[in-house]
C-alpha cells in the first residue's frame, strides 16, 4: 500500500495481485472560490477483512474513515490526476491539488486561468444565466477544459471554448491556446500533431497549434448538424488515417434530427466532406468504438456494425439487438466480444463480436444500480453503476457471468479515469483511487 509521503500507481505485478482495496486519495478544505470536497485519507494496506470473496467475485468495502468539508461539491464536478496533483473543476473553475492529502484537507495549489469573457457579448442581460461550467480531460500530454456559458433558462444550450494547459505549468498559469467559440463543445481527441474538437456545427481540426496564450485557428472543418443550436457531437475517434464523429441526435422532429456517424480523413482543407456517412435510427446514440476495421455505434434499438473502409452511404453489416427498449452507451469490444451497457433497464449485453446480419446477445448482467459510465480496463469491463464498480470480464462459455471484482463505495460513482492500472473513480464531491488487478 502506498505510503502517507508518497502517493504512487503499483508498479510489480506483486504488488497488482494483493487484496483490492481502494488507495488514499484527495481533497481540500473549501475557501472563497470552491464548494470544498471530500477528503480521502490514505490508510494502510488491507487486511483479510477488507475484501470479501466470493467464487464469483470478491467485494471490497472502502474504510469508513473520511473527512467531509462542510459543503460539497456539486454534482457534476470532474476531477483528473496527473502525477502528483489534483485537478478538480466545478462551477466557479478549475483548481489543482497536492498529492497526497494529509489528515488536515488537501492543499490548494493554485488555478488554471481561463480568458475573461468566454466569448464577446455572453452573457447578455435576459438571455444568459451567469454560471459557468467547467469539464477537465486528460488527453495524451494535454489538459484540456471545456469552459461553457449557459444560453438561457430552459434553452439546453451552452456556448463557450475549448482550452490547453500544460498539467505541469507553474501555478496559477494561462492555456497554452484555445478555439475559438463554439456551442455545444466536447472534449477533444489528438493525434500527432492534430487535435480534433466536435461541436453542434461539426467537426474541427486543428493542426500543431503554437503555444503562444492566443486563439488557435482550424486548419480545416466539417459541418455535420442540421439544428446546431439542439444537437451535440461525442468527442471525436482517431483510427488511422480516419477521424469518426458521431451526433448525439435530437427529438426535435425531422429525418435530418436523427444521430450520424461520418467518417474523414485525418488530413483535409478547407470544409471537408465525409468519405461516408450513415444515419442512425432512434433518438439518440452513443460512440464510437473501433475495433478492426469496424466501427460500433449504439442507437434506441440496438449496436450497429459498419466496415471502416466505407465509401459514401454507408449499410451496417450487423445489428446487435437489445431484447427491449433502452437508452444506448458506448459499445466497447473486448476479447471477441462486444459488451453493450444500457440504462432503463440497467444492464450490460454480450454479444459475439463476429456476427452478421441480426444479432441476438448471448450473455446478460444486471448491473445494481444506475449505470452512469463503462470503459475498458484491463481486458475487462469497469462498470460504474450506483454506489458500487464492478469489472466484469469477457463472458466464459458454459459458464455464469458476472464481475471479478465489485468495491462497493459510500456514494454514487459518475466519473472514471485510468492511469497506470489504476482507476481514479470520482463522484458527488469526492475523488478514491481504486488498483485493478
Amino acid at each position: 500500500a502506498p505510503s502517507r509521503s508518497r502517493w504512487r500507481p503499483p508498479s510489480s505485478s506483486k504488488e497488482r495481485h494483493r487484496p483490492r482495496e481502494p488507495l488514499g486519495i484527495a481533497a481540500s478544505k473549501p475557501d472563497d472560490r470552491s464548494r470544498g470536497i471530500i477528503a480521502e485519507h490514505p490508510w494502510p494496506g488491507g487486511s483479510a477483512s477488507s475484501c470479501r470473496r466470493s467464487r464469483r467475485a470478491s467485494s471490497c468495502s472502502p474504510p469508513a474513515r473520511t473527512q467531509v468539508t462542510p459543503r460539497r461539491l456539486p454534482p457534476d464536478a470532474s476531477s483528473v490526476s496527473v502525477g502528483h496533483r489534483l485537478f478538480v473543476a466545478t462551477e466557479s473553475g478549475v483548481t489543482a491539488y497536492r498529492l497526497p492529502c494529509p489528515e488536515s484537507g488537501c492543499r490548494a495549489l493554485g488555478r488554471l486561468e481561463v480568458p475573461d469573457p468566454l466569448i464577446a457579448g455572453y452573457p447578455r442581460p435576459g438571455h444568459a444565466q451567469p454560471a459557468n461550467t467547467f469539464r477537465i480531460g486528460l488527453v495524451g500530454r494535454t489538459l484540456f477544459v471545456v469552459a461553457e456559458v449557459y444560453l438561457g433558462e430552459g434553452s439546453g444550450i451552452f456556448a463557450g471554448r475549448v482550452l490547453a494547459f500544460d498539467p505541469g505549468c507553474a501555478l496559477p498559469c494561462r492555456p497554452m491556446w484555445w478555439t475559438p467559440p463554439g456551442r455545444g463543445l466536447e472534449l477533444p481527441a489528438v493525434h500527432g500533431r492534430w487535435t480534433y474538437v466536435g461541436a453542434s456545427t461539426g467537426l474541427a481540426a486543428y493542426e500543431r497549434c503554437p503555444r503562444d496564450g492566443a486563439v488557435c485557428r482550424p486548419a480545416w472543418t466539417a459541418p455535420m448538424n442540421t439544428r446546431s443550436g439542439l444537437m451535440r457531437m461525442h468527442t471525436p475517434v482517431v483510427h488511422g488515417r480516419y477521424v469518426l464523429a458521431l451526433t448525439t441526435g435530437c427529438t426535435c422532429g425531422g429525418d435530418g434530427d436523427a444521430p450520424m456517424l461520418a467518417a474523414f480523413p485525418s488530413r483535409c482543407e478547407g470544409t471537408c466532406r465525409p468519405l461516408w456517412s450513415a444515419r442512425l435510427p432512434g433518438g439518440f446514440a452513443e460512440g464510437p468504438a473501433v475495433c478492426g476495421g469496424s466501427v460500433y455505434a449504439s442507437g434506441g434499438g440496438g449496436v450497429l456494425r459498419f466496415p471502416l473502409s466505407c465509401f459514401g452511404t454507408c449499410r451496417p453489416t450487423a445489428r446487435f439487438l437489445y431484447p427491449a427498449p433502452a437508452f444506448p452507451r458506448t459499445p466497447v469490444p473486448i476479447g471477441g466480444y462486444l459488451l453493450a451497457p444500457t440504462n432503463s433497464p440497467n444492464r450490460v449485453l454480450a454479444f459475439e463480436a463476429t456476427c452478421s446480419g441480426r444479432c441476438e446477445p448471448v450473455a446478460t448482467w444486471r448491473a445494481p444500480g444506475p449505470l452512469r459510465t463503462a470503459v475498458e480496463a484491463e481486458g475487462s469491463l469497469l462498470v460504474l453503476s450506483g454506489r458500487s464498480v464492478s469489472l466484469l470480464p469477457p463472458p466464459r462459455s458454459g459458464r455464469g457471468w458476472g464481475p471479478s471484482m465489485t468495491w462497493d463505495l459510500p456514494r454514487v460513482a459518475e466519473t472514471v479515469t485510468l492511469e497506470d492500472g489504476v482507476a481514479l473513480v470520482g463522484g458527488d464531491g469526492w475523488t478514491r483511487a481504486l488498483r485493478l488487478p
